[in-house]
């Protein structure tokens, strides 16, 4: 399916971070424009300062729903650890593993983790999240970088975030009202997914087989010819998280040189899914027809390049 969704309900998460300007700049989930100017412990992604969430190996107290893990000794008492290189999310893993646990309705899992609410098509404890823009002490998905904030009319009705859902989600419920969401794994390349795992851009799992199809801004009529699945204004695309600008899209924050970027969150708010759209740093560069390169320094912060390909 060719998706025509208009620009117009794309643009705004390019005119500003949407953090409030009375937030002190350099404390967590607050404005800031270099490195510099956040407070240690840190980062400056996107133009909000963010807490990076270290790896289990790192940590000096055990995860909690949603939490990254390798082993369930990573994970709160209760939970257990959904790693990377297992099937146990949708016949794949998540990215940094998950703690969860099996349910069949909330008051399971919010017996473990007050903060943990069921998702009964996978029959697993999930995050909960509120979609838009957080506050500073929110700890949205706990800041993990391969996380999003899904709303449940983003998903079909096996849990999967497709693309039609996810657009069907989005397209006209773009707004300023924040919305209950569970936080959903989104690998932003196969560095996430560990030896032997690749980066499943349509699923934003790690799988055994690597994606096939097109990539990000290659033309395209249908979903299907895509390894992102979304086929969106006659080229392919995919979903990723949303102002986390030094990562994703099948590039992680160590690529040398980055060819594609998460940019119009349909919420414009940190940490919800974005769609991926190519880099560019002239016309030549686009490979989808009719796409521009068009300059925007501030939404490409931290990609390491100023302009991105963007459809008519």
């Amino acid at each position: 399916m060719k998706h025509a969704t208009p620009l117009l309900l794309l643009v705004p998460s390019l005119l500003g971070c949407g953090v409030d300007d009375a937030c002190p700049r350099g404390e967590r989930g607050c404005n800031c424009t270099l490195q510099s100017s956040c407070e240690a412990g840190l980062e400056c992604q996107a133009n909000v300062c963010v807490r990076v969430f270290e790896p289990p190996a790192a940590l000096n107290a055990v995860a909690p729903a949603g939490g990254a893990c390798a082993t369930d000794a990573h994970c709160q008492p209760g939970l257990h650890c959904i790693q990377a290189e297992g099937g146990e999310f949708l016949g794949a893993g998540p990215a940094g593993g998950y703690c969860s646990a099996a349910c069949t309705g909330d008051a399971q899992c919010q017996a473990v983790d007050a903060q943990a609410v069921c998702d009964a098509a996978l029959g697993l404890c999930l995050r909960r999240c509120f979609t838009g823009d957080p506050q500073p002490s929110e700890n949205k998905c706990l800041e993990r970088a391969t996380l999003a904030c899904v709303r449940p009319r983003e998903l079909d009705a096996a849990s999967q975030p497709t693309p039609e859902a996810v657009l069907a989600g989005r397209v006209g419920g773009a707004g300023t009202e924040r919305e209950q969401g569970v936080c959903r794994p989104v690998c932003a390349s196969d560095a996430d997914c560990g030896t032997g795992r690749s980066c499943n851009a349509a699923t934003g799992l790690c799988s055994a087989a690597p994606a096939t199809g097109k990539a990000v801004n290659q033309p395209c009529q249908t979903d299907a010819e895509c390894a992102g699945g979304l086929c969106l204004f006659g080229a392919c695309s995919a979903a990723c998280v949303a102002r986390r600008n030094d990562q994703g899209c099948g590039f992680g924050p160590g690529a040398s040189r980055r060819e594609a970027a998460c940019l119009f969150p349909f919420t414009n708010a940190f940490g919800d899914l974005g769609i991926c759209f190519q880099l560019c740093d002239t016309q030549a560069d686009c490979t989808a027809p009719d796409f521009a390169c068009l300059p925007n320094a501030t939404a490409l912060l931290n990609t390491g390049r100023s302009a991105a390909c963007l459809p008519p």
